[in-house]
């Protein structure tokens, strides 16, 4: 058994169509049957494929004709005219690779990139614009209102507390309280008459974060499907898993030399750079507002995360990383934008003291 990578890949795939009878210079009308991989010898999977293709149903795109299309760091265990789809590699284990939601995610990309004129990268790029647009954006507005709230409630805020020192002061004298008990006194008081007042004007801080939460789960799904497309994953295998690697793994937009393998350095860098800056944005946003020690030490746990994922990106197939990275790209540029006066006051954000 013998190891392939880069160029034996793409000669293997143009063999695989050509011994099908339909291979062409971009796309073939080509439909295979579908079939478990899995219960099949290694040495048979490509005879198997060659057998049952024949000329009808929807169009498959071959890999490219460029020499390097998959990285080196790659590999395929092949033997001279057989494909081990066992053996083809595999990202960070299975986790939730067969949960119902991955596979509908991966069902609505199959139906993108099965739209005329797009390939993997546009469907990519064409997806995560449509979340930032349907739901990133409605999301940062509702945040932006919240906040921009909260702020124009300070000076109330300040009133209430000046207001509850003097009645503090007073309860002091008249029955006798110690400091410790003045002080939990007035944090209870404050605390309750805060809340109602937050809760009257519908922008607790905490609404905010639950709307930043919100969007993890479109993340980790759009994040796992296309995992899935990359490394052929659930189990058991079919022969339309393959043909979708085989198109993802031919793709090498720009510089990226496939987006089945991974980019060490421009995507996982842009992806730091603009998420290390929308995290500043909100920092900024917020200094207006009084802030616990928590609140100050979050940011710092923020920008290690951040570093974290960003090394992480490195090792990720390019496929993966590009929806990161555009997805952070679209949200400095969404942040940039709230912060012009037009755009707030075309989404009707109410104007501010930092933000007039």
């Amino acid at each position: 058994m013998a190891y392939y990578t880069g160029r034996s890949i793409r000669l293997l795939s143009q063999s695989l169509i050509r011994n099908a009878g339909c291979f062409s210079h971009r796309h073939i009308p080509c439909r295979i049957n579908q079939f478990n991989f899995i219960h099949l010898p290694s040495s048979q999977n490509l005879a198997v494929l060659s057998r049952n293709a024949h000329t009808e149903g929807s169009n498959i795109s071959t890999l490219s004709n460029e020499p390097n299309l998959v990285s080196s760091s790659t590999s395929v265990n092949v033997s001279p005219g057989t494909l081990d789809i066992e053996n083809l590699p595999h990202g960070v284990g299975h986790m939730f690779s067969d949960a119902a939601p991955i596979l509908a995610t991966g069902d609505l990309l199959h139906v993108i990139h099965g739209l005329p004129g797009m390939d993997w990268t546009s469907t990519i790029l064409l997806t995560t614009l449509g979340i930032r647009l349907f739901v990133g954006l409605p999301i940062t507005i509702l945040q932006q209102k919240s906040l921009a709230k909260l702020e124009n409630l300070q000076p109330e805020f300040k009133q209430l507390a000046t207001d509850l020192a003097r009645e503090t002061s007073i309860a002091v004298k008249l029955y006798n309280w110690d400091e410790k008990k003045a002080k939990s006194a007035f944090k209870t008081s404050f605390k309750r008459h805060w809340r109602k007042i937050v809760e009257e004007h519908n922008c607790h801080p905490l609404r905010g974060a639950f709307l930043l939460w919100l969007q993890i789960p479109f993340w980790v799904g759009f994040s796992c499907a296309l995992r899935n497309i990359v490394y052929v994953l659930p189990e058991p295998r079919t022969s339309e898993m393959l043909l979708s690697w085989m198109q993802i793994a031919g793709e090498n937009p720009l510089w990226i030399e496939s987006l089945a393998t991974a980019d060490h350095f421009i995507l996982p860098a842009v992806f730091l750079t603009a998420n290390l800056i929308n995290l500043q944005i909100n920092i900024m946003r917020k200094l207006t507002l009084p802030q616990t020690r928590l609140q100050k030490t979050l940011p710092w746990v923020f920008r290690v995360g951040i570093v974290g994922i960003s090394v992480f990106a490195a090792f990720t197939p390019s496929a993966v990383t590009l929806y990161w990275t555009t997805s952070s790209v679209a949200v400095l540029i969404q942040n940039l934008l709230m912060k012009t006066k037009p755009v707030r006051k075309f989404f009707r954000i109410p104007s501010t003291p930092s933000q007039p």
